[in-house]
């Protein structure tokens, strides 16, 4: 992938899961490229289902089916590349590499006809309320955060959840917990976001808040080009970089479905000079504040029932905390949240919240989820990518992370 997109690719990390019965059969592997490059963020999925996993940034996935499953075909599927249909029965056994025939269009050779870089995010922008759901859905999602102070890992979540919502674009949608676990929190400084950024991750979205370059205003601020044009089984994509003012905060690329303008995925690449003061989403303490010094954001989105709706959403943020008179840098974070959409459907749920309304903050929501090891065993959960393995591997030197997921979730919710 050319254009923007390359200066991102050691920052995220992903994956999907999705719950099912009796997991029985496992398939496991990496997908590569033609030539052995790792494919990441691509679909691995039950035909004609929504069931599946996406791949890690390093192209690895895991995927646990039931047993009716096993008659299947599972579908490799990531825009640039052919798709690829193989039987279940085939991938059972050994890890096995998979590889995708790339497809991506080279510029020289495409006549775009009359359309411009700017003409086809105008359409995009335009056509966005038409193309994202206004359905009644249900996603179910996997979160998880680690944060680093001074370089060393201190923190660490996972979260399995339902998110009911519909008018994706216009109205907010209702978080259901259906487990929470954290490991022991190993921070010096004891510093608190207000807000649980899986709340950020479903409701603050950059089709909600309307950024400059998902608007008709961004019209004369921002340069438009063309950095890629990829096909995937003769659909083609354009990727569309937007290279903001000095004035502007951030910079995007978008890369959008040529006939009928959906937007699969949301790039925002904040500007250090503009990424600024950020305590709005802290706690204030000690006449010290946070700063951002660097933040990427994507937000990816799949086609369901004819319409567009999440699946998957990252932040990777690297700030300090900075004394407020002396301006003396305290210490330095790093932090990485994401939300990965497992399995989409359209019936009507119940809402089933177990946690106190007042609860915002996920870590303190993990205080009333005791650690449900079955349930953790069965979940069918992303492969970890090499950061999340590395912070794992940092804070079991410390204690075994299941004695702490034991330790630190339900404190609350069993103390008398």
């Amino acid at each position: 992938m050319k254009g923007l997109l390359h200066t991102m690719g050691s920052f995220l990390i992903g994956g999907l899961l999705f719950q099912a019965g009796a997991q029985e059969i496992a398939i496991s592997g990496k997908l590569e490229d033609q030539t052995g490059n790792e494919i990441p963020f691509a679909h691995v999925y039950v035909k004609g289902t929504t069931l599946g996993t996406l791949t890690n940034v390093e192209g690895n996935y895991t995927l646990n089916l039931p047993e009716r499953y096993r008659s299947d075909s599972i579908i490799f599927s990531c825009v640039g590349f052919l798709s690829r249909v193989l039987p279940l029965q085939l991938l059972t056994g050994s890890v096995q590499k998979i590889r995708l025939e790339e497809s991506e269009i080279m510029l020289a050779e495409v006549v775009v006809s009359n359309l411009s870089a700017k003409s086809i995010w105008i359409n995009a922008v335009r056509k966005k309320e038409e193309n994202f759901s206004t359905d009644r859905f249900r996603l179910t999602g996997f979160y998880r955060t680690t944060f680093q102070e001074d370089g060393q890992f201190t923190r660490l979540l996972e979260a399995a959840v339902h998110i009911h919502g519909d008018r994706f674009i216009k109205k907010r949608a209702e978080i259901e917990y259906l487990e929470v676990r954290k490991a022991k929190d190993l921070r010096e400084n004891k510093w608190q976001v207000n807000d649980g950024y899986l709340e950020h991750l479903v409701n603050n979205h950059p089709l909600r808040w309307i950024p400059d370059f998902l608007s008709t205003r961004g019209k004369n601020k921002y340069d438009f080009t063309i950095s890629d044009i990829l096909s995937q089984d003769n659909e083609r994509y354009y990727v569309i970089d937007a290279i903001g003012s000095p004035k502007n905060m951030h910079d995007a690329q978008m890369l959008i479905k040529a006939d009928n303008y959906e937007i699969y995925r949301i790039t925002i690449f904040w500007k250090p000079e503009n990424s600024g003061d950020f305590s709005w989403a802290w706690e204030k303490k000690d006449d010290s504040r946070f700063f951002c010094d660097e933040q990427t954001s994507v937000y990816e989105y799949i086609k369901y029932n004819g319409k567009m709706v999440p699946k998957r959403s990252s932040w990777h943020r690297k700030g300090r905390v900075i004394n407020d008179s002396t301006e003396e840098t305290l210490f330095h974070t790093e932090s990485i949240d994401e939300l990965l959409i497992t399995n989409i459907d359209s019936k009507s749920y119940k809402f089933e919240n177990r946690t106190p309304i007042e609860v915002q903050n996920i870590y303190e929501m993990a205080e009333y989820f005791p650690y449900n090891k079955p349930f953790w065993q069965t979940i069918n959960r992303p492969v970890d990518s090499k950061y999340f393995t590395m912070a794992k591997q940092k804070l079991e030197e410390y204690q075994p992370l299941e004695n702490q997921y034991e330790d630190y979730s339900g404190l609350k919710a069993t103390s008398k």
